[in-house]
């Protein structure tokens, strides 16, 4: 079936935790001095919190997460000075938040993560440990820039950077000699937080100065250990994030010059491991990137060599997990990319045949989950868009079942959320499209009624000042 995840087992996963659970207490209760046994106990009501909630059980999931914090907070009182059991309490605390901020309660969520800091972000020893404090001066960050406060934000990444240099330069324990590249990593992430920060308030310049450092920890990394995968993935995402900002800063050439990278990189990526399916979504996504900057260039040819890989990958991907909705999503995008092309260049057989094959994705992906908004969105823009390339061919008959398809889907978008002002603003330009064509087609009645419902739907909207 397509757009849905495949169940889980759910019940039987949480049989098996609550076997866990009960053997935890056992095993605790016959040596109460061993900690490592209790704290392994925290870890397991944890993860029976986490089935919980993927079974939409969340108070049930709160209790347990709540049995884990106050094993874990036992342990750190009796032992400050333990490291893991510091990380125990650091994880129970961001399930806690987790739940508070899933609960609509984010204010509360910050209070926790930031008594998360101040509990765990101090964790003695001679190397510094800050996972946990790492976790909530970013989920901090990410709370903060969401709500639109870009100087909180900021200011948390900042201390999240902070904590990355300190940690990465303090290499004190024998046993591990060198650099840690996981801290490294940590740091690479930081910058990219900062960012992506500035990206959001449209301050490319700045952005730059923080992508250019995440690329050099990146490249640093990938030298240090080329074979390992999740750096390998790291750099080309470097690659593709500062392009983007070159980009949208003008300067074209350079972001050229890294997308290109980003693509060779994802390739080799690809090429050494091509069962891992998110490293070849992500070569899809690099080739779509690189063509649309050589379709703007007006290098055509180069741009559909690009797509047409795109589309090739998106093809086995959407082959070997049919039901990953978000693969079949990216298939029609392919083919709608391509078919753009082809309409360009007046083959326009070619692109009709193009359109249609992303209109039968997006129709099958909406069959399954009728529910989705977003699915049925995609329906009726492509089939406005197949609709528009037919009447241009002189197809009028066709073009006309296809707009008054996606008439009936804007509708009934409209009806499900009657505030969404895009909804609105697509049902009016649906129905005068379609007004058009009967107009086109002798059918003045037809399209009278339908220019009618377009104004009332503009009229709508003005006097909601969303027009």
């Amino acid at each position: 079936m397509v757009g849905v995840d495949r169940p889980k087992d759910i019940e039987a996963t949480a049989v098996l935790h609550r076997d866990a659970v009960d053997l935890g207490r056992r095993i605790a209760g016959v040596d109460s001095d061993r900690v490592d046994y209790e704290r392994d106990l925290a870890i397991v009501y944890n993860g029976l919190g986490d089935v919980m909630i993927g079974a939409g059980r969340g108070e049930e999931a709160a209790r347990l997460y709540e049995l884990g914090f106050d094993i874990a907070r036992r342990l750190v009182a009796v032992e400050p000075e333990r490291k893991d059991h510091l990380r125990v309490l650091a994880d129970c605390y961001e399930r806690l938040a987790g739940l508070l901020e899933a609960a609509g309660e984010p204010k509360d969520a910050e209070r926790l993560r930031r008594a998360a800091g101040e509990r765990t972000g101090d964790l003695g020893g001679g190397r510094v440990d800050g996972a946990g404090l790492s976790v909530s001066y970013t989920r901090l960050g990410d709370l903060m820039s969401a709500a639109g406060e870009t100087e909180a934000a900021e200011r948390y990444y900042e201390l999240d950077l902070d904590l990355a240099r300190r940690v990465s330069e303090a290499q004190t324990d024998p046993a591990e000699p060198g650099p840690d590249f996981d801290f490294s990593a940590d740091m690479s992430a930081a910058f990219s937080a900062v960012g992506n920060l500035w990206t959001s308030v449209v301050q490319f310049e700045e952005a730059i100065r923080f992508y250019e450092r995440e690329l050099e920890i990146a490249r640093e990394l990938v030298e240090a250990e080329p074979d390992r995968s999740s750096y390998v993935s790291d750099l080309s995402i470097a690659y593709t994030r500062l392009g983007d900002a070159m980009r949208a800063a003008g300067d074209v050439g350079e972001a050229t010059r890294l997308h290109e990278h980003a693509l060779d990189v994802g390739r080799r990526l690809v090429a050494a491991e091509p069962e891992a399916l998110e490293y070849q979504r992500d070569l899809a996504l690099a080739c779509d990137r690189l063509g649309h900057l050589r379709r703007a260039a007006d290098q055509t040819r180069e741009a559909a060599l690009l797509y047409e890989e795109a589309l090739d990958v998106r093809r086995g991907l959407a082959d070997a997990d049919p039901e990953r909705a978000d693969y079949q999503r990216g298939l029609a995008l392919s083919y709608d990319q391509l078919g753009h092309l082809r309409a360009a260049a007046g083959r326009a057989e070619e692109a009709i045949g193009l359109y249609r094959d992303a209109l039968d994705v997006r129709r099958r992906v909406a069959a399954v989950a009728p529910y989705r908004a977003v699915y049925l969105r995609d329906v009726a823009d492509s089939a406005t868009a197949l609709g528009d390339l037919l009447a241009a061919a002189g197809q009028v008959e066709a073009a006309l079942v296809l707009h008054e398809e996606a008439l009936e889907i804007r509708r009934r978008l409209t009806e499900i959320e009657p505030n969404r002002a895009d909804y609105q603003r697509d049902l009016s330009i649906s129905a005068a499209a379609l007004a058009d064509l009967m107009d086109s087609a002798g059918r003045r009645g037809d399209a009278d009624r339908l220019q009618q419902e377009s104004r009332r739907v503009r009229r709508r909207l003005a006097e909601a000042g969303t027009a």
